[in-house]
Protein backbone atom coordinates (compact mmCIF):
# COMPACT_ATOMS: atom_id res chain seq x y z
CA UNK A 1 0.00 0.00 0.00
CA UNK A 2 3.03 2.37 0.89
CA UNK A 3 4.77 1.85 -2.90
CA UNK A 4 1.00 2.08 -4.46
CA UNK A 5 0.48 5.10 -3.08
CA UNK A 6 3.89 6.97 -3.62
CA UNK A 7 3.05 6.13 -7.12
CA UNK A 8 -0.40 7.50 -7.38
CA UNK A 9 -1.77 4.42 -7.39
CA UNK A 10 -4.95 3.56 -4.90
CA UNK A 11 -6.46 0.36 -4.09
CA UNK A 12 -10.01 -1.21 -5.85
CA UNK A 13 -12.06 -2.90 -3.77
CA UNK A 14 -11.57 -5.48 -6.74
CA UNK A 15 -7.86 -5.46 -6.39
CA UNK A 16 -7.31 -3.58 -9.37
CA UNK A 17 -5.15 -0.31 -9.56
CA UNK A 18 -5.56 2.71 -11.25
CA UNK A 19 -4.14 5.88 -11.51
CA UNK A 20 -5.56 8.67 -8.99
CA UNK A 21 -5.68 12.15 -10.21
CA UNK A 22 -3.59 14.27 -8.99
CA UNK A 23 -3.84 18.10 -8.45
CA UNK A 24 -1.29 20.48 -7.69
CA UNK A 25 -3.52 22.45 -5.95
CA UNK A 26 -4.40 19.99 -3.10
CA UNK A 27 -1.04 19.46 -1.33
CA UNK A 28 -1.49 20.06 2.55
CA UNK A 29 -5.06 19.13 4.34
CA UNK A 30 -6.09 20.71 8.00
CA UNK A 31 -5.12 18.07 10.83
CA UNK A 32 -9.00 19.09 11.89
CA UNK A 33 -10.44 18.14 8.50
CA UNK A 34 -8.65 14.21 9.28
CA UNK A 35 -10.13 11.34 11.15
CA UNK A 36 -8.82 7.99 12.85
CA UNK A 37 -11.21 6.44 12.61
CA UNK A 38 -11.35 2.60 11.36
CA UNK A 39 -13.22 2.68 8.13
CA UNK A 40 -15.90 0.04 8.19
CA UNK A 41 -15.62 -1.02 4.41
CA UNK A 42 -12.85 -2.17 2.33
CA UNK A 43 -13.95 0.93 -0.26
CA UNK A 44 -13.50 3.55 2.52
CA UNK A 45 -9.99 1.79 3.78
CA UNK A 46 -7.95 3.35 1.03
CA UNK A 47 -7.92 7.45 -0.36
CA UNK A 48 -11.65 8.10 -2.98
CA UNK A 49 -10.19 11.35 -3.87
CA UNK A 50 -7.10 13.74 -4.96
CA UNK A 51 -6.55 15.43 -1.82
CA UNK A 52 -6.37 12.73 0.68
CA UNK A 53 -4.34 10.31 -1.92
CA UNK A 54 -1.45 13.82 -1.92
CA UNK A 55 -2.17 14.43 1.58
CA UNK A 56 -1.13 10.40 2.41
CA UNK A 57 1.83 10.25 -0.02
CA UNK A 58 3.38 13.23 1.44
CA UNK A 59 2.63 12.11 5.09
CA UNK A 60 4.79 8.75 3.61
CA UNK A 61 7.66 10.97 2.34
CA UNK A 62 7.72 13.12 5.38
CA UNK A 63 7.69 9.42 7.68
CA UNK A 64 10.38 7.68 4.63
CA UNK A 65 12.53 11.28 4.63
CA UNK A 66 12.49 11.59 8.08
CA UNK A 67 13.55 7.90 8.99
CA UNK A 68 16.28 8.56 6.04
CA UNK A 69 17.36 11.18 7.68
CA UNK A 70 17.84 9.75 11.26
CA UNK A 71 19.83 6.86 9.23
CA UNK A 72 22.08 9.67 7.82
CA UNK A 73 22.27 10.80 11.09
CA UNK A 74 23.58 7.90 12.95
CA UNK A 75 26.10 7.01 10.00
CA UNK A 76 27.83 10.29 10.51
CA UNK A 77 27.78 10.04 14.15
CA UNK A 78 29.44 6.98 13.65
CA UNK A 79 32.03 8.12 11.31
CA UNK A 80 32.59 10.91 13.31
CA UNK A 81 33.07 8.84 16.49
CA UNK A 82 35.27 6.58 14.75
CA UNK A 83 37.50 9.15 13.32
CA UNK A 84 37.41 10.76 16.99
CA UNK A 85 38.60 7.27 19.06
CA UNK A 86 41.68 7.38 15.88
CA UNK A 87 42.55 10.53 16.38
CA UNK A 88 43.37 10.50 19.83
CA UNK A 89 44.93 6.89 19.02
CA UNK A 90 47.71 8.41 16.98
CA UNK A 91 47.96 11.42 19.66
CA UNK A 92 49.11 8.50 22.05
CA UNK A 93 50.99 6.76 19.74
CA UNK A 94 53.36 10.61 19.05
CA UNK A 95 53.62 10.50 22.43
CA UNK A 96 51.00 13.87 22.34
CA UNK A 97 48.45 13.03 24.95
CA UNK A 98 49.59 11.88 28.59
CA UNK A 99 48.31 8.86 30.31
CA UNK A 100 45.57 9.27 32.83
CA UNK A 101 46.54 9.54 36.37
CA UNK A 102 46.51 6.31 37.96
CA UNK A 103 47.71 4.70 34.90
CA UNK A 104 49.87 1.62 35.82
CA UNK A 105 53.77 2.15 34.66
CA UNK A 106 55.17 0.32 32.21
CA UNK A 107 57.79 0.52 28.69
CA UNK A 108 57.25 3.57 26.73
CA UNK A 109 56.47 4.31 23.40
CA UNK A 110 53.69 1.95 21.38
CA UNK A 111 54.27 -1.86 21.94
CA UNK A 112 51.98 -3.29 18.90
CA UNK A 113 55.14 -4.17 16.90
CA UNK A 114 56.86 -6.27 19.51
CA UNK A 115 53.44 -7.48 20.64
CA UNK A 116 52.96 -8.58 17.06
CA UNK A 117 56.63 -9.97 16.23
CA UNK A 118 56.15 -12.34 19.43
CA UNK A 119 53.44 -12.07 21.29
CA UNK A 120 54.65 -14.90 24.20
CA UNK A 121 58.29 -13.89 24.34
CA UNK A 122 56.74 -10.20 24.85
CA UNK A 123 54.38 -10.81 27.59
CA UNK A 124 56.94 -12.54 29.07
CA UNK A 125 59.70 -10.51 29.47
CA UNK A 126 56.91 -7.36 30.00
CA UNK A 127 56.32 -9.04 33.51
CA UNK A 128 59.88 -10.00 34.47
CA UNK A 129 60.49 -6.02 33.62
CA UNK A 130 57.67 -4.82 34.92
CA UNK A 131 55.55 -6.74 37.36
CA UNK A 132 52.14 -8.09 37.60
CA UNK A 133 50.17 -5.02 36.31
CA UNK A 134 51.60 -3.69 33.40
CA UNK A 135 50.32 -0.02 31.63
CA UNK A 136 50.81 -0.50 27.76
CA UNK A 137 50.16 1.45 24.70
CA UNK A 138 48.97 -1.15 21.33
CA UNK A 139 48.06 0.16 18.37
CA UNK A 140 47.23 4.00 20.47
CA UNK A 141 45.07 1.81 22.81
CA UNK A 142 45.73 2.09 26.33
CA UNK A 143 45.33 -1.62 27.81
CA UNK A 144 46.91 -3.12 31.27
CA UNK A 145 48.59 -6.26 31.10
CA UNK A 146 46.80 -7.82 34.64
CA UNK A 147 49.43 -10.95 35.43
CA UNK A 148 48.52 -11.11 39.05
CA UNK A 149 46.30 -13.28 40.93
CA UNK A 150 44.80 -11.05 43.01
CA UNK A 151 44.47 -8.12 40.86
CA UNK A 152 42.83 -10.81 38.42
CA UNK A 153 40.32 -11.60 40.72
CA UNK A 154 39.72 -8.03 41.66
CA UNK A 155 38.90 -7.29 38.00
CA UNK A 156 37.23 -10.45 37.32
CA UNK A 157 34.98 -11.08 40.68
CA UNK A 158 35.31 -8.51 43.22
CA UNK A 159 34.56 -5.17 41.23
CA UNK A 160 33.13 -6.57 38.46
CA UNK A 161 30.84 -4.18 37.83
CA UNK A 162 33.43 -1.43 38.09
CA UNK A 163 36.08 -2.97 35.53
CA UNK A 164 32.69 -2.99 32.57
CA UNK A 165 33.20 -4.99 29.31
CA UNK A 166 31.90 -2.31 26.59
CA UNK A 167 35.10 -0.87 24.26
CA UNK A 168 37.66 -2.93 26.19
CA UNK A 169 37.45 -6.86 25.08
CA UNK A 170 38.42 -8.75 22.23
CA UNK A 171 34.67 -8.67 20.60
CA UNK A 172 32.64 -5.81 22.10
CA UNK A 173 30.92 -3.34 19.44
CA UNK A 174 30.74 -6.29 17.06
CA UNK A 175 28.15 -7.90 14.89
CA UNK A 176 29.01 -11.83 15.65
CA UNK A 177 28.49 -11.67 19.53
CA UNK A 178 25.70 -8.70 19.38
CA UNK A 179 25.11 -8.85 23.13
CA UNK A 180 26.46 -11.82 24.86
CA UNK A 181 27.64 -13.30 28.01
CA UNK A 182 31.00 -12.09 26.80
CA UNK A 183 30.46 -8.50 25.74
CA UNK A 184 27.59 -7.56 28.06
CA UNK A 185 27.38 -5.71 31.33
CA UNK A 186 24.70 -5.36 34.07
CA UNK A 187 21.08 -5.47 33.96
CA UNK A 188 21.45 -7.37 30.85
CA UNK A 189 24.47 -9.64 32.05
CA UNK A 190 22.37 -11.11 34.95
CA UNK A 191 19.64 -11.62 33.25
CA UNK A 192 21.00 -13.89 30.22
CA UNK A 193 23.08 -15.73 33.13
CA UNK A 194 20.15 -16.78 34.96
CA UNK A 195 18.97 -18.21 32.06
CA UNK A 196 22.11 -20.12 30.63
CA UNK A 197 22.67 -20.91 34.51
CA UNK A 198 20.88 -24.79 34.00
CA UNK A 199 22.75 -24.87 30.70
CA UNK A 200 26.00 -25.56 32.21
CA UNK A 201 24.72 -27.45 35.53
CA UNK A 202 27.41 -30.20 36.74
CA UNK A 203 24.42 -32.56 35.47
CA UNK A 204 24.09 -30.92 31.58
CA UNK A 205 27.88 -30.64 31.27
CA UNK A 206 28.48 -34.29 32.32
CA UNK A 207 26.37 -35.23 29.66
CA UNK A 208 28.96 -33.75 26.74
CA UNK A 209 31.83 -35.61 28.34
CA UNK A 210 30.50 -39.14 26.43
CA UNK A 211 30.77 -37.13 23.08
CA UNK A 212 34.44 -35.36 24.37
CA UNK A 213 35.91 -38.94 24.23
CA UNK A 214 34.90 -40.38 21.94
CA UNK A 215 35.59 -37.27 19.41
CA UNK A 216 39.11 -37.45 20.98
CA UNK A 217 39.63 -41.43 20.25
CA UNK A 218 38.39 -40.28 16.77
CA UNK A 219 40.98 -37.96 16.04
CA UNK A 220 43.75 -40.45 18.21
CA UNK A 221 43.12 -43.22 16.17
CA UNK A 222 42.32 -41.58 12.84
CA UNK A 223 45.27 -39.26 13.10
CA UNK A 224 48.18 -39.74 15.74
CA UNK A 225 50.85 -42.20 15.62
CA UNK A 226 53.85 -42.78 18.16
CA UNK A 227 56.90 -40.69 16.69
CA UNK A 228 54.59 -38.96 14.35
CA UNK A 229 54.90 -35.02 14.10
CA UNK A 230 51.94 -33.70 14.28
CA UNK A 231 50.65 -29.81 14.15
CA UNK A 232 48.35 -30.00 17.59
CA UNK A 233 47.02 -26.89 16.72
CA UNK A 234 45.13 -27.55 13.78
CA UNK A 235 44.34 -30.77 15.31
CA UNK A 236 43.00 -29.74 18.52
CA UNK A 237 40.49 -26.57 16.57
CA UNK A 238 39.39 -29.25 14.81
CA UNK A 239 38.40 -31.65 17.89
CA UNK A 240 37.20 -28.66 19.83
CA UNK A 241 35.23 -27.51 17.04
CA UNK A 242 33.26 -30.95 16.96
CA UNK A 243 32.60 -31.13 20.41
CA UNK A 244 31.37 -27.34 20.24
CA UNK A 245 29.33 -27.80 17.35
CA UNK A 246 27.68 -31.29 19.15
CA UNK A 247 27.24 -29.40 22.18
CA UNK A 248 25.73 -26.57 20.93
CA UNK A 249 23.51 -28.05 18.31
CA UNK A 250 23.48 -31.63 17.89
CA UNK A 251 25.46 -31.85 14.96
CA UNK A 252 29.18 -32.63 14.36
CA UNK A 253 31.64 -31.73 11.68
CA UNK A 254 32.41 -35.24 10.94
CA UNK A 255 30.36 -38.87 11.03
CA UNK A 256 29.98 -39.76 14.94
CA UNK A 257 30.93 -42.90 15.76
CA UNK A 258 28.38 -45.37 15.68
CA UNK A 259 28.25 -45.96 19.70
CA UNK A 260 27.91 -42.31 20.01
CA UNK A 261 25.24 -42.12 17.66
CA UNK A 262 22.80 -44.55 19.16
CA UNK A 263 23.07 -42.20 22.18
CA UNK A 264 22.29 -38.84 20.76
CA UNK A 265 18.74 -37.53 19.18
CA UNK A 266 18.90 -37.17 15.14
CA UNK A 267 21.09 -33.79 14.20
CA UNK A 268 18.69 -31.51 12.22
CA UNK A 269 18.04 -32.11 8.35
CA UNK A 270 20.61 -30.57 6.35
CA UNK A 271 23.18 -30.61 9.81
CA UNK A 272 25.90 -31.53 7.75
CA UNK A 273 25.89 -28.65 5.38
CA UNK A 274 25.23 -26.37 8.18
CA UNK A 275 28.33 -27.46 10.22
CA UNK A 276 30.43 -26.77 6.73
CA UNK A 277 28.75 -23.23 6.68
CA UNK A 278 29.59 -22.75 10.53
CA UNK A 279 33.10 -23.74 10.55
CA UNK A 280 33.90 -21.90 7.12
CA UNK A 281 32.66 -18.46 8.58
CA UNK A 282 34.05 -19.03 11.97
CA UNK A 283 37.52 -19.17 10.18
CA UNK A 284 36.72 -16.34 8.30
CA UNK A 285 35.80 -14.34 11.42
CA UNK A 286 38.74 -15.53 13.54
CA UNK A 287 41.16 -14.16 10.43
CA UNK A 288 39.41 -10.83 10.07
CA UNK A 289 39.78 -10.43 14.06
CA UNK A 290 43.26 -11.28 13.71
CA UNK A 291 44.39 -8.66 11.86
CA UNK A 292 42.04 -6.39 13.03
CA UNK A 293 43.92 -6.92 16.29
CA UNK A 294 47.22 -6.09 14.26
CA UNK A 295 46.07 -2.78 12.75
CA UNK A 296 47.51 0.39 13.71
CA UNK A 297 43.94 1.90 12.83
CA UNK A 298 40.44 -0.28 13.52
CA UNK A 299 37.88 0.88 10.89
CA UNK A 300 34.20 0.60 11.96
CA UNK A 301 32.84 -2.59 10.49
CA UNK A 302 29.90 -0.76 8.54
CA UNK A 303 32.57 1.12 6.62
CA UNK A 304 32.85 -1.31 2.84
CA UNK A 305 36.35 -2.50 2.85
CA UNK A 306 37.03 -5.67 1.36
CA UNK A 307 37.79 -7.41 5.08
CA UNK A 308 34.39 -5.85 6.21
CA UNK A 309 32.84 -7.32 3.35
CA UNK A 310 34.32 -10.40 4.15
CA UNK A 311 33.44 -10.78 7.83
CA UNK A 312 29.79 -9.04 7.17
CA UNK A 313 28.95 -12.49 4.52
CA UNK A 314 30.35 -14.56 6.85
CA UNK A 315 28.16 -12.73 9.78
CA UNK A 316 25.07 -13.47 7.41
CA UNK A 317 26.10 -17.00 7.22
CA UNK A 318 26.20 -17.86 10.59
CA UNK A 319 23.07 -16.05 11.44
CA UNK A 320 20.96 -17.70 8.55
CA UNK A 321 22.30 -21.17 9.93
CA UNK A 322 22.00 -20.22 13.69
CA UNK A 323 18.28 -18.49 13.18
CA UNK A 324 17.48 -21.51 10.72
CA UNK A 325 17.81 -23.95 13.80
CA UNK A 326 16.29 -21.58 16.38
CA UNK A 327 12.91 -21.29 14.33
CA UNK A 328 13.11 -25.32 13.18
CA UNK A 329 13.45 -26.04 17.59
CA UNK A 330 10.64 -23.65 18.40
CA UNK A 331 8.44 -25.58 15.67
CA UNK A 332 9.41 -28.90 17.16
CA UNK A 333 8.78 -27.21 20.81
CA UNK A 334 5.49 -26.59 19.92
CA UNK A 335 4.27 -29.27 17.69
CA UNK A 336 5.10 -31.63 20.61
CA UNK A 337 2.46 -33.47 22.47
CA UNK A 338 1.94 -31.74 26.42
CA UNK A 339 3.42 -32.77 28.57
CA UNK A 340 5.72 -34.42 25.87
CA UNK A 341 9.69 -33.86 26.93
CA UNK A 342 12.06 -33.12 23.82
CA UNK A 343 15.12 -35.97 24.01
CA UNK A 344 17.69 -33.34 22.73
CA UNK A 345 20.39 -32.68 25.44
CA UNK A 346 22.11 -29.55 23.41
CA UNK A 347 22.45 -26.17 24.60
CA UNK A 348 20.39 -24.66 22.06
CA UNK A 349 17.64 -26.99 23.81
CA UNK A 350 18.75 -25.93 27.61
CA UNK A 351 18.43 -22.27 26.46
CA UNK A 352 15.19 -22.37 24.51
CA UNK A 353 13.39 -24.56 27.51
CA UNK A 354 15.06 -21.79 29.79
CA UNK A 355 12.37 -19.00 31.75
CA UNK A 356 13.00 -16.57 34.00
CA UNK A 357 10.87 -16.01 37.09
CA UNK A 358 8.33 -14.29 35.44
CA UNK A 359 8.15 -17.45 33.24
CA UNK A 360 9.72 -15.88 30.15
CA UNK A 361 12.69 -16.91 27.97
CA UNK A 362 14.92 -15.33 25.61
CA UNK A 363 14.67 -13.89 22.64
CA UNK A 364 15.64 -14.86 19.19
CA UNK A 365 17.95 -12.39 18.83
CA UNK A 366 19.28 -12.88 22.63
CA UNK A 367 18.89 -16.76 22.24
CA UNK A 368 21.42 -16.07 18.71
CA UNK A 369 24.03 -13.87 20.63
CA UNK A 370 24.36 -16.57 23.51
CA UNK A 371 24.72 -19.49 20.74
CA UNK A 372 27.60 -16.65 18.62
CA UNK A 373 29.05 -16.24 21.93
CA UNK A 374 29.54 -19.51 22.83
CA UNK A 375 30.78 -21.06 19.56
CA UNK A 376 33.15 -18.14 19.53
CA UNK A 377 34.45 -18.63 22.60
CA UNK A 378 34.61 -22.14 23.55
CA UNK A 379 36.00 -23.55 20.35
CA UNK A 380 39.32 -21.47 19.79
CA UNK A 381 40.41 -20.42 23.42
CA UNK A 382 39.70 -24.95 24.73
CA UNK A 383 42.02 -25.51 21.61
CA UNK A 384 44.44 -23.03 22.50
CA UNK A 385 44.70 -24.41 26.07
CA UNK A 386 45.05 -27.84 24.73
CA UNK A 387 47.72 -26.83 22.66
CA UNK A 388 49.47 -24.96 25.43
CA UNK A 389 49.47 -28.25 27.54
CA UNK A 390 50.90 -30.16 24.82
CA UNK A 391 53.63 -28.32 24.87
CA UNK A 392 54.46 -27.81 28.80
CA UNK A 393 54.08 -31.89 29.39
CA UNK A 394 56.77 -32.17 26.42
CA UNK A 395 58.89 -29.58 27.74
CA UNK A 396 58.54 -30.97 31.47
CA UNK A 397 58.79 -34.58 30.85
CA UNK A 398 58.97 -35.64 34.53
CA UNK A 399 55.41 -33.58 34.94
CA UNK A 400 54.41 -35.71 32.06
CA UNK A 401 54.96 -39.15 33.20
CA UNK A 402 53.29 -38.14 36.76
CA UNK A 403 50.23 -37.04 34.91
CA UNK A 404 50.29 -40.29 33.04
CA UNK A 405 50.40 -42.70 35.57
CA UNK A 406 47.93 -40.80 37.44
CA UNK A 407 45.75 -41.57 34.11
CA UNK A 408 46.63 -45.22 33.91
CA UNK A 409 46.33 -45.81 37.91
CA UNK A 410 42.50 -43.76 38.05
CA UNK A 411 41.28 -45.95 34.59
CA UNK A 412 42.89 -49.17 34.60
CA UNK A 413 42.59 -49.46 30.64
CA UNK A 414 39.23 -48.57 30.04
CA UNK A 415 37.11 -45.25 29.05
CA UNK A 416 37.01 -42.01 30.84
CA UNK A 417 34.07 -40.65 31.98
CA UNK A 418 32.70 -37.25 33.81
CA UNK A 419 32.92 -39.19 37.18
CA UNK A 420 36.91 -39.74 37.01
CA UNK A 421 37.85 -36.11 36.63
CA UNK A 422 37.28 -36.34 40.65
CA UNK A 423 40.42 -39.35 40.42
CA UNK A 424 42.51 -36.76 38.46
CA UNK A 425 44.17 -34.02 40.29
CA UNK A 426 47.27 -34.00 39.05
CA UNK A 427 45.82 -34.02 35.69
CA UNK A 428 43.42 -30.82 36.57
CA UNK A 429 46.47 -29.41 38.41
CA UNK A 430 48.14 -29.48 34.99
CA UNK A 431 45.28 -28.47 32.94
CA UNK A 432 44.92 -25.07 35.38
CA UNK A 433 48.93 -24.44 35.46
CA UNK A 434 48.53 -24.59 31.51
CA UNK A 435 45.86 -21.94 31.95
Amino acid sequence: HIVSTMLGLRHLPCGRQVPCHRSRSHTTVQASNRTTREPSTESQRYPTSATQTTDLRLDLWRILLSAGSQQVTQTISSATEALEVNVKRLRRISGTEAPPPGFPAGPSGDQAVSLLAGPIDFLSQTRRQHGGLVGLLLGGERVALVANSEAAKQVMIEQADTFIKKGTAFFPGSSLTGNGLLVSDGDVWRRQRRLSNPAFRKAAVDNYASAMVLATADMLNAQWRLGGVRDVYADFNELTLRITMEALFGFTTQPPSAQYSTASPPAPAGGADDASTIVAAVAKAFEFFTRRAGAAMMLPEWLPTWDNLEFGTAVAQLDRVVYGLINSRRAELAAAAPGTAVSRTDLLQALLTSVDEDGVGMSDQALRDELMTLLVAGQETSAILLGWACALLAHHPQVQAKAAAEVAAALQGRTPGAADIRSLPYVEAVVLEAL
